[in-house]
């Protein structure tokens, strides 16, 4: 199930679900934001630079707690940093292509 919240997506079947509470343990490198930071990046996002845009941290509220995921951070982070997305498959994206491929095989005698 993908929630959408804002135009900000987690797919809380395939993601790793963490409350924004706990973002400072999956946060790379030497230092993490605080948790006010975490919040305002989740709910204001961060200006990016050079530009009138602001990219959000992906987030949703369950059971009244506000959460992230895993890969939201790493999504994040590429986008504040000018990176482009790594393109993102489902499993149930990569079932589909495996059956479509195995159906093409079968259809060519393989």
């Amino acid at each position: 199930m993908v929630i959408r919240d804002k135009n900000v997506e987690i797919d809380i079947e395939n993601e790793t679900i963490i409350p924004l509470t706990k973002v400072g343990k999956h946060w790379p490198g030497p230092r993490c934001p605080s948790r006010a930071t975490v919040f305002r990046y989740a709910l204001d996002g961060l200006k990016i630079e050079g530009s009138d845009q602001r990219e959000k941290l992906a987030s949703v509220k369950l059971n009244g707690i506000r959460c992230t995921s895993v890969e939201a951070i790493a999504r994040f982070l590429r986008a504040v940093n000018g990176q482009s997305a790594v393109p993102t498959i489902t499993p149930s994206q990569r079932r589909q292509q495996a059956e479509t491929a195995n159906h093409l095989l079968q259809q060519a005698g393989y």
